[in-house]
């Protein structure tokens, strides 16, 4: 799931599923739109950065956004944990509930973005962010896969097996200060979850860049 600024603590009805029925519901014979181009500063990123990125045409990607709230800008996020050949390299849980276990990704900056058609980059303190690195590192390296149900089956602080976008940031911003980043959570459809606003909004994190194509 490519799993704007809105209030936490939100809630959700079952209209939410009416929307993504639809939304899968595409029209055959259609011709997929372009992809856009989105253009970051050069020496713009940094290990500890969270990259948010929106996409129209994603089915997954305008759930996530809904589940953010009216008017949400992004629908998946990750972070970036080096910089290796020139380029940053980015550690995110995405995936389908309709393709399976799907590992974690590490990926350079330009592939991530590569279907995106919007931006943000928000930035921790010097002091987070290589406890969020180590632990996006450790994430990927363990073998955890996405949750197509987007669960939160552990604690801030506690192994988990499956986790998706939104929940990979909270728990590497929890397990490096510590406690629960995010201790006023989203409500989804009567779950409790990080939603993508919860971290773009999170007072450790400072909006530094943003686009759209």
């Amino acid at each position: 799931m490519r799993c704007a600024k809105s209030p936490r603590g939100r809630r959700f009805s079952g209209a939410a599923l009416a929307v993504l029925l639809a939304l899968v519901g595409s029209q055959p014979g259609v011709p997929p739109p372009q992809p856009p181009v989105l253009n970051l500063p050069a020496g713009l990123l940094q290990p500890g950065d969270v990259v948010f990125l929106g996409r129209q045409d994603g089915v997954w990607a305008q759930l996530g956004a809904m589940f953010s709230g009216p008017g949400a800008a992004y629908g998946h996020v990750g972070l970036v944990v080096a910089m290796e050949g020139g380029e940053a390299t980015i550690v995110h849980a995405d995936g389908s509930p309709l393709a399976g276990d799907t590992p974690v990704t590490r990926e350079g900056v330009s592939a991530f973005l590569a279907d995106a058609d919007s931006v943000g980059v928000y930035r921790p303190s010097p002091a987070l962010a290589p406890g969020m690195v180590a632990a996006a590192e450790a994430m990927h390296a363990s073998g955890l896969t996405f949750d197509p149900k987007f669960e939160l089956t552990a604690g801030p602080l506690e192994p988990e097996a499956q986790i998706y976008c939104s929940e990979l940031i909270w728990r590497a911003m929890s397990l490096a200060l510590g406690r629960d980043a995010v201790p006023h959570k989203t409500v989804w459809m009567g779950r409790v979850g990080i939603a993508l606003a919860d971290l773009e909004t999170h007072p450790d994190l400072t909006n530094i860049w943003q686009q759209a194509t």
